[in-house]
């Protein structure tokens, strides 16, 4: 999520095409048979199968989600409906994970003194086999901490009180977590931070617990304003068949690190960042997850709609016509497409690693050269500034160094 708004469509622009879809009849959630997605919990596991990731009487819940601030101006507000990090904390909720295990700070109660405190004293509840799921939605960015910028989460009073910092949260997890697991999760721009500061500190600590990190962007990228990244996981841990990568009837957390990274860049052109430690069990069961089925459910699709292509998701079939949901959109606005106009997500230009090109950063073009391409997006890195510059830019933002 990024104080720019939504980077595929604006908010007015998202109107305009709820309007257009349902003027024209094309949204029909009763027509057929409408498929029931599956929800499993994360209690249900399947025989003989690994350990798994979160077991409910053992899990404890960390979840702060701010999408809206005191300095309105500064920091841009998202929209509340449908907010997914409410939707991921039931998912918990309906696994069995007692309330008193979850901690949920949103909006206006994320104050840095609260989110700090809260953190503190709900790390000192957790038994020594505890798991931990931390997760921030929100802004992220270069905002002061106590007078020197560094990269940090944006509390409810982030003009006025500072930021979160990124590093320092990991640092005090690794220093004050009792228990055995902990995953961190990062959906906002520049949250690669985060995972970077797990990599980096978890040879300091051998003896502390095991972390493993997340993020919906690299260290230095600006992340969407959609909630593609937590659907990711709320996917991941309720079985949905399309996050089931290998087709084996369950979801594992390394499928979910690749499944992130694989929506990240087919619906928003950036670069999921994770780090699973050895000691992470990488296959480490999130849910069950049923046989696919049909064979273009769940799979990733442009609809034309109107003149214009739209990215989603096939979740229904009939007589060659499917139900797909838009990317940034909900239920309400899933619309029928008939066949013919489908295609697989086109892919973007691509650059090959030595590339001269230029990168748009705040409205001006900067000389660098591609140091890697994966999944659609660049590692690139400026003329005349090191590697702590590097960023990962999708195709959108480069151009060949000729123009």
């Amino acid at each position: 999520m990024r104080a720019e708004g939504f980077s595929s469509i604006t908010a007015a622009t998202r109107g305009i095409f709820t309007f257009t879809m349902r003027s024209k009849k094309i949204v029909s959630l009763t027509r057929g048979a409408a498929l029931a997605l599956i929800f499993v919990t994360l209690g249900a596991m399947p025989r003989a199968l690994a350990e798994r990731a979160f077991p409910p009487e053992k899990t404890w819940v960390f979840v702060a989600g701010l999408l809206e601030w005191e300095d309105a101006e500064s920091y841009e507000s998202f929209p509340a409906e449908n907010r997914q990090d409410e939707q991921m904390v039931e998912t918990f909720r309906k696994s069995g994970v007692p309330e008193r295990q979850i901690c949920y700070i949103q909006d206006r109660e994320g104050t840095l003194e609260h989110l700090e405190s809260e953190l503190a004293k709900f790390l000192k509840k957790i038994p020594e086999d505890g798991v931990l799921l931390f997760y921030y939605c929100g802004h992220g960015g270069e905002i002061p901490v106590d007078g020197t910028e560094v990269v940090a989460f944006a509390p409810w009073d982030a003009s006025e009180a500072g930021g979160w910092s990124m590093a320092g949260v990991v640092e005090q997890i690794y220093e004050s977590f009792p228990g055995r697991r902990a995953l961190l999760l990062a959906d906002c721009c520049y949250s690669g931070a985060f995972v970077k500061a797990a990599g980096k500190l978890a040879p300091e600590y051998p003896d502390g617990p095991q972390v493993a990190a997340m993020s919906s962007s690299s260290a230095r990228e600006l992340s969407t304003g959609d909630w593609t990244f937590t659907e990711s996981f709320i996917a991941a841990l309720q079985g949905q068949p399309w996050a089931d990568l290998d087709g084996n009837a369950r979801s594992t957390l390394q499928e979910f690190a690749t499944f992130a990274a694989q929506e990240m860049s087919a619906f928003q052109s950036q670069h999921a960042a994770s780090f699973i430690p050895e000691s992470w069990p990488a296959d480490a069961t999130l849910a069950e997850a049923p046989a696919k089925g049909e064979d273009r459910f769940g799979e990733r699709v442009e609809a034309l709609v109107d003149g214009t292509w739209w990215k989603g998701r096939v979740l229904e079939s009939e007589n060659d016509e499917y139900r797909v949901r838009y990317v940034g959109y909900f239920q309400g606005d899933d619309s029928w497409i008939a066949g013919k106009d489908l295609r697989p997500i086109k892919s973007s230009k691509l650059y090959a690693a030595g590339t001269m090109v230029d990168v748009k950063w705040e409205n001006k073009w900067w000389p660098a050269k591609v140091l890697e391409e994966k999944g659609g997006s660049h590692l690139v890195r400026y003329d005349g500034y090191g590697e702590g510059w590097d960023e990962w830019a999708p195709s959108s933002r480069l151009r060949t160094r000729s123009q």
